[in-house]
């Protein structure tokens, strides 16, 4: 594809003169070239005929007549802007073609031994035609007639063995072309660091998919192809992401720039309708910039809610970043997280509250063997201490299922220009 770019920017013009061909006319032109032919020998039959054009050339034939005839052509091309000049009294005027050239023949014949030999001959031919419209010209001696789609059409008849009748018909194309001197616009050259208005994002349309659920050029999860669109939150409970690598290579990302993501997104509400579903997602754009190791040297995100994304037409929307000294590469990316626990949208319940249980009975332990004898005074016999048991906790109510999110988001139309290109 050549390089080719639409330059709006206020600036000098510069101009250049240079010197281009200009087609004056373009005709279709047919010559016939006759001939009969007396072959060496006698034949029974023609086999075939080969030609082919040699020394074939044309030239314009001029005339020269009052420039005022041609005042209203020349005003009307605007002639005498580029700084062409006709004379009033003697403009030459191209109105015929001279076409000439040599016709070479290879005639196949059959022998009366029924072998097949062949006799070579040349005709010379020179024809003039004229063209349906006269041109004017600036400077005849910058005028030249180019020739194309050649074409030869020939047709024989074989009379008394030796007689050879011939018809060749010439068809070409005949181009009158003048080298005229014109000024354009110099542009100026694209810049190789920051091109401006150049998208550096391959497939920004997502034009291209492997399948339904992976693009050429993306990197992505939970995501279907939706025409020309990617929809994230094919299962609308789960995270979905969409990324991107651009690499440090003309005309991609560059160091010291400052650059603006933006893409067109709208929701699908209900993509997946469940019920006590609703709207509640977040989607996030990130444009993060990288060294040569993969190490993060700056990072943008910006995020909006359901609320905050259309549900009924596109809606466009943008993140600028700053490409730090030691850029090597930047990640473009699309997070779109469900605002609901990733198990389902359902929270686990605490379990059902249950009546404490009482501790275990501990009998008493019976008193060491004594001889019998008589004490003094016995002592008293007291229980084991058993600590008191704690009142139970009070029991919480069961919490209810959070709502499931249901809507999907398209993205679309993701560009990445380099804005301007930043001092160093």
């Amino acid at each position: 594809m050549p390089i080719q770019y639409y330059y709006s920017e206020p600036d000098n013009v510069l101009c250049v003169k240079i010197k281009v061909p200009v087609v004056l006319a373009e005709e279709e032109v047919q010559v016939i070239v006759d001939n009969i032919a007396t072959l060496p020998e006698l034949a029974q039959k023609i086999d075939h005929i080969d030609a082919l054009l040699q020394d074939f050339e044309a030239r314009p034939i001029f005339v020269h007549e009052d420039g005022n005839r041609w005042n209203s052509v020349i005003e009307e091309e605007g002639w005498e802007k580029f700084g062409w000049h006709w004379n009033e009294h003697r403009q030459p005027v191209v109105k015929k073609v001279l076409v000439s050239g040599t016709l070479h023949k290879q005639i196949y014949y059959v022998d009366k031994n029924d072998h097949v030999k062949h006799v070579g001959e040349d005709i010379p031919f020179a024809e003039d035609v004229t063209l349906d419209v006269a041109q004017p010209a600036v400077d005849e001696n910058d005028v030249y007639v180019q020739l194309h789609h050649k074409k030869i059409d020939m047709r024989w008849d074989l009379q008394r063995n030796s007689r050879l009748q011939q018809n060749g018909v010439l068809i070409f194309q005949v181009k009158v072309v003048e080298e005229r001197q014109i000024f354009v616009q110099v542009c100026p050259q694209l810049n190789e660091r920051c091109p401006r208005g150049v998208n550096i994002i391959r497939d920004g349309g997502f034009q291209f998919w492997g399948n339904n659920t992976n693009s050429i050029f993306w990197g992505a999860s939970n995501v279907l192809q939706e025409g020309n669109a990617a929809l994230m939150g094919a299962i609308p409970s789960e995270p979905a992401s969409l990324f991107q690598i651009i690499e440090r290579e003309f005309p991609n990302v560059s160091p010291n720039c400052q650059y603006r993501l933006c893409f067109d997104t709208k929701e699908i509400p209900r993509y997946r309708d469940v019920h006590g579903g609703v709207a509640s997602y977040s989607l996030i754009a990130e444009l993060s910039f990288r060294d040569a190791y993969g190490n993060v040297l700056s990072n943008e995100t910006k995020s909006w809610n359901a609320s905050q994304i259309s549900d009924d037409r596109y809606s466009n929307y943008c993140l600028n970043a700053v490409s730090p000294e030691e850029t090597s590469e930047a990640l473009v990316r699309f997070s779109f997280e469900p605002l609901n626990p990733v198990d389902g949208g359902k929270r686990k319940l605490p379990p059902p509250c249950k009546p404490p249980a009482p501790p275990p009975h501990v009998p008493p332990v019976p008193p060491p063997h004594v001889p019998p004898y008589v004490p003094p005074v016995p002592p008293p016999h007291k229980p084991p201490y058993v600590p008191p048991v704690p009142p139970p906790p009070p029991c919480e109510p069961p919490v209810p299922p959070a709502p499931v999110n249901t809507s999907a988001v398209l993205i679309d139309n993701v560009t990445l220009v380099c804005v301007r290109e930043l001092e160093t």
